[in-house]
């Protein structure tokens, strides 16, 4: 039978040299993918791929480049029916440090098929093997034989990431009968994946399974892939797997519990993923991808959204953390989703649209123009779910397992009709329209989401007050701002502080540019604390003076303080005891 195969072999200077062996009759043609699925931008990993040589029938042949990501092979004299056995070298310069491409050096290597396995046209629903054999140990990912791993397709191979390293510590565990492996590479100190950690991990994704009742039929065994750096942060979903970025210092003995938690809501995040995107899938992705031009839908705010607001309720749904812990990670998303100027100015419908332009690339200026369908897509999620239960016996999780369950979304995938669908059928009549009217005024308008009312639908209390300076600049104090000016402080190398646009409409940018360096603050040094106190704590209609420096030139700007905005957000138990309805939410507990 016929197949694609690709050996994999490192060479230095984080080169991977990569070798495709397949039949084919005369000029066949090559495309490498443009982007990755679960990240909604461009990527032109060709960028990084070198062609080296090319052969038909064991005879050199020509490799012609077509476009930035697509070749063709020519041979002479060959017969345009017959099938021939050719072979392309090429090597791929892996130095990108993320969980989208691939990574190589001396010690441990990230390899992404889909940055690395170009794909032979026509041939893509044949079976793919990889050959990692040449790493003789260490590698994760997928069951291999021998060191080579087997895939239905090309689908399938570039869904797999691998992890190479014979230096990763690595743990199992089991779940309605699928082995689970987790897998850290990186990880300093540690001899073995820390017992705490690896508990709670289980509760995170026993939780999770809770919700659906089962596992995507085409799971066999699923692998979270742990890449720790000193500071990166990521992940990446995948149909059987996760690759993953964090901090080191997020599982040593010195983590502050911020930091632990944020680990483990991305795990949640990504292993929920597992059935929101992987399984239940947007319409345009129920034929499989298309890899060489953007797939663009407008539904971000569900598989990016609904997943974000799942991933720390899991964690309290597993009791990996306190209701009061979960309460103020929430409070963190409101806060967010208060600040962003964009959120105003943008629709969740738009920004699940403009993910492949603006949510990835929007630049300095993004969250005065662009919404987040992460943090405003969870909120947005908080805000339905409270509506379900308020008007209900059912919650936001049972709807996701009823859309996970429904054949016709299996066979077709999931819009908004189809959402909207089973959302009515856990409703009565009488409120259906109603939730459909909110949902409009939630996803495709950007009117502010009544948070108040969400908040009493779950017995809470939401209040809000200034927001800190540490929320403003990590070097000021953690106590509520009194007055502000439209902007925030970008720490420079020198030290010094550089003005960020918060509110485009605020007086201040009539004088300034964004990246102006602060020399001086009311003739005075730009401390920290200087700026804190003629900024931050000084009184509204105050006029302040600048000294700035903007592309080596220095100009001043004079502007007044307005009274701070209360944009923090704080959320605490309207009653001492836990109501039935919160117990539901907290725990997923009837």
């Amino acid at each position: 039978m016929s197949q694609v195969s690709y050996s994999c072999r490192y060479l230095s200077a984080h080169r991977l040299a990569i070798t495709v062996n397949f039949t084919a009759t005369h000029n066949p043609e090559l495309t490498l993918p443009i982007w990755i699925p679960g990240s909604y931008t461009r990527r032109d990993f060709s960028r990084f791929l070198t062609m080296q040589r090319a052969f038909c029938d064991g005879k050199s042949a020509e490799i012609r480049t077509i476009s930035p990501s697509n070749w063709q092979l020519l041979a002479e004299n060959i017969s345009e029916r017959e099938q021939h056995l050719w072979q392309l070298e090429y090597e791929i310069y892996a130095r990108d440090v993320s969980v989208r491409g691939c990574y190589a050096d001396n010690f441990r290597i990230i390899f992404n098929p889909c940055a690395a396995c170009v794909q032979i046209k026509n041939q893509e629903n044949l079976p793919h093997i990889l050959d990692l054999s040449a790493f003789s140990n260490g590698i994760f990912g997928a069951e291999l034989n021998d060191g080579t791993a087997r895939f239905q397709d090309y689908q399938e191979l570039i869904d797999t990431p691998f992890l190479i390293d014979r230096e990763a510590i690595s743990a199992q565990f089991q779940l309605a009968g699928v082995p689970h492996e987790i897998v850290l590479s990186g990880a300093e100190n540690l001899d073995c994946v820390p017992e705490n950690f690896l508990r709670d991990i289980e509760k995170i994704t026993a939780a999770a399974y809770k919700i659906f009742g089962k596992f995507p039929e085409k799971v066999r065994r699923y692998s979270f892939l742990m890449f720790f750096t000193a500071d990166s942060y990521g992940g990446l979903e995948h149909q059987s797997s996760t690759l993953l970025m964090e901090s080191r210092e997020s599982l040593s003995s010195h983590a502050s519990r911020e930091q632990y938690q944020q680990l483990l809501g991305l795990f949640a995040h990504e292993y929920f993923h597992l059935w929101n995107v992987k399984s239940i899938r947007p319409k345009i992705f129920r034929a499989g991808y298309r890899l060489d031009c953007e797939q663009i839908f407008p539904e971000l705010w569900f598989f990016e959204g609904f997943t974000a607001y799942f991933d720390n309720l899991l964690l309290s749904r597993s009791r990996t953390i306190s209701q009061e812990d979960y309460l103020e990670l929430l409070a963190q998303d409101i806060s967010f989703y208060l600040s962003r100027t964009g959120s105003r100015k943008q629709s969740l419908t738009e920004a699940s649209i403009t993910a492949w332009t603006k949510g990835y690339n929007g630049g300095e200026n993004s969250q005065n123009s662009n919404t987040s369908y992460y943090r405003h897509g969870a909120l947005a999620a908080w805000t339905m779910d409270g509506f379900l239960q308020k008007n209900s016996p059912y919650s936001l999780a049972d709807l996701m397992r009823r859309v996970f369950e429904d054949p016709q979304i299996q066979q077709t995938g999931l819009d908004k009709s189809e959402f909207l669908r089973i959302a009515s059928s856990l409703l009565p009549s009488d409120k259906q329209a109603e939730f459909a009217a909110l949902w409009q005024d939630l996803i495709e308008t950007t009117k502010e989401i009544n948070l108040k009312q969400t908040a009493e639908n779950f017995g809470l209390k939401l209040e809000k007050s200034a927001l800190t300076g540490k929320q403003i600049n990590s070097q000021l104090p953690n106590c509520p701002i009194q007055t502000e000016a439209g902007f925030a402080l970008q720490t420079l190398n020198s030290g010094r502080f550089a003005l960020k646009i918060t509110e485009p409409d605020a007086e201040i940018w009539a004088y300034t540019a964004a990246g102006d360096e602060i020399l001086s603050i009311n003739n005075q040094a730009p401390t920290a604390s200087n700026i804190w106190k003629f900024i931050f704590q000084s009184s509204a209609c105050e006029k302040v003076e600048l000294l700035l420096m903007r592309g080596g030139l220095i100009h001043r700007a004079e502007f007044h303080l307005t009274a701070a905005e209360n944009k923090n957000a704080k959320l605490s138990f309207a009653n001492k005891e836990l109501t039935a309805r919160q117990r539901y939410w907290f725990f997923g507990e009837k």
